[in-house]
């Protein structure tokens, strides 16, 4: 599920790469929900 979630917020990214005000703010609002989702791994795999 996490692999799916991942790829559609790609697939959102390279959709936003259209020349638009709100692209910078996306691509870093999505940069930032991929980090946290990241982090969330780690966190599980250690406690483990």
């Amino acid at each position: 599920m996490i692999n799916y979630g991942l790829d559609k917020k790609i697939r959102f990214l390279q959709a936003s790469k259209i020349k638009d005000v709100n692209s910078s703010y996306s691509f870093s609002k999505v940069v930032g929900e991929l980090l946290e989702i990241g982090l969330q791994h780690q966190k599980g795999k250690k406690r483990t």
